[in-house]
């Protein structure tokens, strides 16, 4: 008996990345197969997204980040593609039912 698969679109992972990837194709409409090996990242962390965490104010703080280190993934994506990815990710988290919250406490003074 032969079976056969029929998919627009393979994402291979199933971290956050992999599974926001195949969201995004699955709302373009596409038929999408999630290939991982064991379980995704998602399995075993906190559930925390760090974006520059050590700032009080991470998305303001990338102006100063892509002005020392342009290359970084992060200047190169600007704070615009990272907030609307940010939007993403929670309206996908409220919409499953375990909304992402964010972290309201600053962080430590270094000493």
């Amino acid at each position: 008996m032969s079976t056969s698969l029929s998919n627009d679109t393979i994402v291979i992972g199933a971290g956050v990345a992999g599974l926001m990837a195949a969201l995004g194709r699955i709302e373009r409409g596409e038929r999408v197969l999630v290939l991982a090996k064991g379980h995704g990242a998602t399995h075993w962390s906190s559930g925390c997204i760090d974006l520059l965490g050590e700032a009080a104010e991470p998305l303001a703080a990338l102006q100063g980040l892509a002005a020392e280190r342009p290359e970084h993934p992060y200047a190169l994506a600007g704070a615009a593609a990272l907030e609307r990815g940010l939007d993403r990710l929670r309206a996908a988290c409220e919409a499953a039912g375990s909304p992402l919250v964010v972290n309201t406490v600053p962080p430590p003074t270094p000493r």
